[in-house]
Formats: C-alpha cells, structure tokens, sequence
C-alpha cells in the first residue's frame, strides 16, 4: 500500500514555479520615476502585479547640530537618536510617496525596501540573493555612460547573482 502511494506522489506534476519578483532600484532624485514607469509599463502587461521598490540610504554615523557640526552618535543620548532616527524614516517616507504612488495608481503593490549602506552595489546584490528577486530595473545616467567611469549601475550588475535579469534603463543625462 505504502508502495503504490508514493508511486503515485511521483506521477504528480512539479508545483508551478514560483511567480518572478520584480524590484525597481532609486536613489530618489528626480529621474527615479522613469526606471519605475518603464518597469511598469514593461511588466504589468505581461501580468505582473507585485514590485518591490529598493531605496538606499547612507548609514546615519552623526547627526548634524543646530551649530553646524556633526556629533557621532555614539556620544549622544539614546532617545536624541532615536529622535532623529524617527525624522530621517519619515523624510525617506515622505521621498518616496510620489514613487509609492506610481504603483498605487497603476493598481499594483508595491514593498518599499529602505537599506542603509555605503556599500550600495554590493548590499542590492545581498538584498536580491535574499528575497529571490529575479528582475531588477535600474536608471543609469547618459553623463556616466559616456564618460570613462564606472557608474554605480554597472556595478549593481556586476553584483546581482546570476538568477536575476538586470535592466538598465536611461532617460536623457
């Protein structure tokens, strides 16, 4: 009997592949929106419904005084860090709500993923190898590709693992 079930556990088709996940990298400046209307126009149509949105941010390391310094944080007190801690999340909010909104009137959800990193190439490789996201659309500026520099989009595509398709969009320089 045992036999003849796991016989017929075999002859069961493999589940279906998990869906792709689409990410759209910004840094927030004006052009940001045309890497993710051009992922929207790109994939909705092909029935993709759920994004993931990547913003990096610098590590916060000091917080700037009324005076004009900088203090490290390590020599404040908790509660002015967290204090401050809590206005930079809701001005990274308030940053991105014009890109959250994007999705929103296109009738897509949207997971907004805040990192912070100095190492931004490396740590969207990391991000992607742990979430499984298999498309990455990200702008590139026109300056950068004509100049003889490596810009931070050929280093995010030297960095993504394998599995993942990366697109590198432009809008003007």
């Amino acid at each position: 009997m045992e036999a003849a079930r796991v016989l017929s556990d075999l002859s069961l088709p493999p589940p279906p592949p998990p869906p792709p996940v689409i990410a759209v990298a910004i840094n927030g400046k004006k052009k940001s929106k045309y890497p993710i209307s051009w992922a929207l126009d790109k994939f909705i149509p092909d029935g993709f419904s759920d994004f993931k949105l990547l913003y990096i941010r610098p590590p916060i390391t000091h917080i700037p005084t009324p005076m004009g310094n900088d203090v490290m944080i390590t020599e404040l007190r908790d509660n002015v860090v967290s204090a401050y801690l809590k206005e930079v999340d809701r001005k990274t909010n308030e940053m991105l709500l014009p890109y959250k909104k994007m999705f929103e009137r296109r009738k897509v959800q949207v997971e907004i993923l805040v990192l912070e990193s100095e190492e931004t190439a490396e740590d969207i490789g990391e991000e992607i190898a742990r979430t499984g996201i298999t498309k990455l659309v990200i702008g590139m500026s026109l300056r950068g590709f004509f100049s003889r520099k490596i810009d931070m989009s050929s280093m995010i595509a030297t960095a993504v693992p394998r599995f993942c398709t990366v697109f590198v969009i432009s809008k003007g320089g």
